[in-house]
């Protein structure tokens, strides 16, 4: 597919080029502006001379460049894949088995009875005197001496709080019942007269001019676009408080009465009127009041009473108190005793002895044998083998193709009407009417 793309691009490419070669060469010869079939335009072809009036317009034939799509067949080129047959050398293993002799030595065993000679262990009691040291505990009388905790009556003199009846004058709060004048506040209406202001106003009529009318339309309405001059106007398309009596003196802006007046309504205005006015009202106030009322006061008073007090005196008493004293005491300790003893005792006693006994024993004897003996053997043999392998292969493939070709095809064209002056070095006639006419007509005149 790629190639077959650069293929169309470089026909397309070589087109283009055999084109633009080809229009450049048309147009190429130059005019003095006096050739046929423009000649008749001027009024003197020897002298160049200015044209005594406006010649007719004048028509040539040229040939135009045009370029025509035209379908060609190419051999392209193209690769696909072919599965083919490939033959090739393949290898196979096998096991052939294989007869081979080997010597060895094997041990043999044999059996046979033999009398030997064996030492055994045996363990027999034996009695034995023996001295031994035997400890024992004596038991024995000591005296000690060990501190002890001992009672010890003793004479001590000590103080005690003993109770005793006293006479004693004090001073207590006595309640007292007492008449007294105090001042209240009670709560009292009264009349009063209060200032306030009260607005006595009225309407009035008034003349002012109109508010302008605003015309809110949506977006999809057309009916409130009324123009600049019905703004100006100030005509009303709606009811904004002043229709009434609220007409534009121009009338419909169009009768020549020069530039509008303001439009003028009368409306009703409240004038404030502010009047202080007494007014009774009722309040509560707090009047003082004396009044009697008994209270309960507290006067101190002095009393005799009986109290009890705890009076300090000395007394002589007799104490039991515990003392640490060293006391001989007769304890009895054991004391070991280690004396000799012989006992008899039996122990056992371990001897060897000897004894004839029959042993059966097993014997190896080397001995060499001969076998045979198969084995495999691994055996590589080549053979030939086929497979199919997938190969890319070229192959030619008709195609068609659209190419650009130039086509050349007589027009006719008007002349243009100036010439750049007889053997001059203008330009000659130039024209730019038409597709395709700038290559034929771009320098040279008519011709």
């Amino acid at each position: 597919m790629k190639l077959q793309r650069w293929v169309k691009a470089l026909a397309v490419a070589c087109t283009l080029v055999a084109c633009v070669s080809e229009a450049q060469g048309f147009g190429r010869k130059r005019s003095t502006g006096c050739e046929a079939p423009c000649a008749p335009m001027y009024t003197g072809c020897g002298g160049c001379g200015v044209a005594e009036a406006a010649p007719a317009p004048q028509y040539t034939t040229v040939t135009v460049c045009e370029m025509v799509p035209e379908q060609y067949t190419a051999t392209v080129t193209k690769y696909r894949m072919e599965n083919q047959a490939q033959t090739y050398t393949a290898y196979k293993s096998e096991m052939v088995p294989t007869t081979q002799t080997r010597t060895f030595t094997v041990m043999v065993p044999q059996t046979e009875t033999v009398t030997t000679t064996v030492n055994r262990c045996r363990v027999v009691p034996v009695q034995e005197q023996r001295t031994i040291n035997v400890c024992r505990m004596v038991a024995e009388q000591v005296q000690v001496t060990v501190p002890r905790c001992v009672p010890v009556q003793a004479q001590e003199t000590v103080t005690v709080m003993v109770p005793t009846q006293v006479q004693e004058t004090v001073t207590v709060m006595a309640p007292t019942q007492v008449q007294e004048t105090v001042t209240v506040m009670v709560p009292t209406q009264v009349q009063e007269t209060v200032n306030r202001m009260v607005d006595r106003g009225h309407y009035e009529a008034r003349v002012v001019p109109c508010a302008p009318a605003v015309q809110y339309t949506s977006a999809g309405s057309s009916s409130g676009r009324r123009g600049l001059f019905a703004r100006l106007c100030g005509k009303k398309h709606h009811d904004d408080g002043c229709s009434a009596g609220c007409g534009s003196p121009c009338g419909d802006c169009g009768g020549g009465c020069g530039d509008c007046a303001p439009a003028m309504t009368t409306v009703q205005c409240w004038v404030p009127n502010l009047v202080s006015e007494q007014v009774p009202v009722t309040v509560m106030k707090y009047v003082p009041q004396q009044q009697q009322v008994t209270l309960t006061k507290y006067a101190p008073q002095q009393q005799q009473v009986t109290v009890t007090r705890c009076v300090p005196q000395q007394k002589q008493v007799t104490v039991t108190r515990m003392q640490w004293q060293q006391v001989p005491e007769t304890v009895t300790r054991c004391r070991p005793v280690t004396e000799q003893q012989t006992v008899t005792v039996t122990v056992m006693k371990t001897e060897m002895y000897q004894e004839q006994v029959p042993v059966t024993r097993t014997i190896c004897v080397p001995q060499t044998k001969t076998e045979n003996y198969t084995v495999m053997v691994c055996k590589t043999t080549p053979y030939q083998a086929t497979r199919t392998v997938a190969v890319c292969v070229p192959y030619q493939e008709q195609v068609t193709l659209t190419r650009m070709v130039p086509h050349y095809v007589q027009k006719t064209v008007p002349c243009a009407v100036g010439c750049g002056g007889c053997g001059g070095s203008g330009d000659g006639c130039y024209t730019s009417t038409g597709h395709g006419r700038r290559h034929a007509m771009r320098r040279g005149g008519c011709g």
